[in-house]
């Protein structure tokens, strides 16, 4: 026998009748109602356009891209990581249906009967401790903290049930001692601990209190402020328990979700009090990690509601520096999830409670102004050099390149790319040369800075000459043009004008600023040296030797990082080709 027991038929056909898999998967997705089906882009791979379809008659789901189907119950598991009993559980107590249990091992039905006690105990100290707030005489200076120096008003400290701890040690216990909570139940929700000197006492005792819950809106566990200057850390979190695990839980989402999947962005703030003060200002997006960095599981939660994550950053270097670290630690995992990392920076000296208690529009001016988080990395990264020195301009260009290699979205690397070459001095093209390098698996060049900058700068001037003679003298290289394609090219402003020259594009004609500043430069730019039919051809050979020359590179990383056996072998074949076709190649070039 399953020791976890089975639910009772009749409990689970009450809960199939109540439920709305629309709400449910509104609360994760953008949906679009057509016809008698709702669809929307698929949470479990990554599409540009709406392939996921519910038939809410039905409560079932499919989505025509991964063929990821099922019933709501289904879709929980999948958009939140739960079994089948943890997914009924959840949605039993959104709707309202009490689940019983059958066939269930004597040691299942105590956990299950524990963990519902851990649950009404952490409602309970909630209640309390909101109580204690409003109403206790030694409140007085939360009230006042709460109340005059953050500007909270009553209805929105009730909205998040905001409370107070009172400094004797054993008050909470007291109390829920009263209503027939036992101690170990209050243990094992750190609500209270056990010390060798007073046997259990309360674990928040003179602390302003933030009742973290689950998306379903359970209490699962507190952050607490302490008041003045009292011993103890600032904050203090409760610890990891059956129901409360940090790495997974985010301040705030319970109210945030919805708005998320509506707005398609999450903000991310440091601070509870933060939270707090933008939901009462009308910023409903906004969430915060709970005494711990934000993490991949956090990531994962963030990816199924919106597709952008505004991170909000101080102006000093407490700021730059969390920059830095955010990107590093999730930049790639961010990436991986299809999750766009802005970030927004605050004025000097406030936080965004402080910015929000100003009004919300001054807020959303911000928000607007919302840049890449890669950008602010770059700039922080260039700033740490003496960019006239070559040998710290190439470490500023390799350190960069780590950093932008993170990113696949090609407008954010365009405009994130040259902005830092301008900062440490090197040419965009000479940039994005050694980017495709990176990307390709081989990793940033290596050799003196000189080597470095030598070696990009000579592609990038080969590909800028290709394009001057392609624009300028076009028939030398009629001969050769099925032997270039777009992806020959390393630098995407390159791709685009040789594109653009293949089509006729007249650059007069051309919209795009960008795109008609570089056909003019090629138009119109000298042509360096003397160009004939050979010439012409060394020159294509040239490009083409470099070109193989990265795949090479590119399928030499593959080949070490293979696993399988097969694809070892097809990309030992690959590599033999491409090699054979090099030698060819220079051998027209000797």
């Amino acid at each position: 026998m399953n020791d976890r027991g089975r639910i009772r038929a009749e409990d689970l056909d009450l809960l199939r009748e109540r439920i709305s898999i629309v709400e449910v998967a509104g609360d994760h997705l953008q949906l679009r109602r057509v016809g008698r089906r709702y669809v929307a882009r698929c949470p479990f791979h990554d599409e540009k356009t709406a392939s996921f379809s519910i038939e809410p008659a039905k409560n079932l789901f499919h989505c025509f891209g991964c063929h990821e189907g099922g019933d709501v119950f289904t879709l929980v598991q999948r958009l939140e990581g739960l079994d089948f009993f943890e997914a009924a559980e959840k949605l039993a107590a959104r709707f309202g249906v009490q689940l019983r249990y059958e066939e269930v091992s004597p040691q299942r039905r105590e956990e299950l009967a524990r963990k519902r006690r851990m649950q009404e105990a952490m409602a309970a100290a909630a209640a309390f401790f909101h109580d204690q707030l409003k109403n206790a005489p030694d409140a007085s200076e939360a009230r006042r903290y709460l109340l005059e120096e953050r500007g909270f008003g009553r209805d929105t400290l009730e909205m998040f049930e905001v409370g107070f701890a009172p400094a004797a040690r054993t008050a909470l216990l007291t109390h829920l001692r009263a209503q027939g909570f036992k101690d170990d139940v209050l243990v094992a929700c750190n609500l209270a601990i056990q010390t060798e000197e007073s046997g259990v006492v309360d674990r928040f005792r003179g602390r302003i209190t933030f009742p973290i819950r689950d998306r379903s809106g359970g209490v699962i566990g507190f952050g607490a402020r302490r008041l003045g200057e009292t011993d103890g850390p600032k904050y203090l979190n409760t610890s990891e328990t059956p129901l409360y695990r940090k790495s997974e839980v985010l301040y705030g989402l319970d109210r945030a979700a919805r708005s998320i999947v509506r707005d398609d962005a999450a903000i991310l703030v440091e601070g509870y009090t933060d939270v707090i003060a933008l939901h009462a200002a009308g910023i409903d997006t906004a969430v915060a990690s709970c005494g711990t960095a934000v993490g991949a599981e956090h990531l994962k939660v963030l990816k199924s509601l919106g597709h952008q994550l505004i991170v909000c950053l101080d102006a000093d270097d407490a700021g730059g520096a969390a920059a830095e670290a955010v990107f590093t630690k999730l930049g790639g995992e961010a990436e991986r999830h299809g999750l766009e990392l802005r970030a927004v920076v605050m004025p000097p000296g406030s936080d965004p409670a402080d910015v929000a208690s100003r009004g919300a529009e001054g807020f959303r001016a911000l928000l607007d102004h919302a840049i890449p988080l890669v950008e602010l990395v770059l700039v922080r990264e260039a700033g740490r050099y003496k960019t006239g020195d070559p040998q710290a301009r190439a470490r500023a260009l390799q350190a960069g390149l780590q950093h932008l290699a993170k990113v696949s979205d090609p407008v954010v690397v365009r405009a994130a790319a040259r902005t830092f070459a301008d900062r440490i001095g090197v040419d965009p093209a000479v940039l994005f040369v050694e980017l495709d390098r990176v990307r390709g698996g081989g990793g940033a060049s290596t050799g003196s800075a000189e080597t470095v900058l030598k070696r990009a700068s000579a592609q990038a001037r080969r590909e800028q000459q290709l394009l001057k003679l392609a624009a300028q003298q076009p028939e030398l290289l009629e001969p050769h043009a099925d032997a270039i394609s777009v992806e020959s090219f390393t630098v995407p402003e390159h791709a685009r004008t040789w594109e653009a020259l293949r089509a006729g594009t007249d650059p007069a004609r051309v919209e795009d600023v960008e795109l008609r500043r570089s056909l003019t430069a090629v138009h119109v730019g000298a042509l360096e040296g003397t160009w004939d039919e050979t010439a012409a051809a060394r020159l294509v050979a040239a490009f083409r030797d470099s070109e193989l020359s990265r795949r090479v590179e590119t399928l030499r990383a593959e080949l070490e990082r293979a696993q399988d056996d097969g694809l070892a072998r097809d990309l030992m074949l690959e590599l033999q080709r491409l090699d054979s076709e090099r030698r060819t190649i220079r051998g027209e070039l000797d």
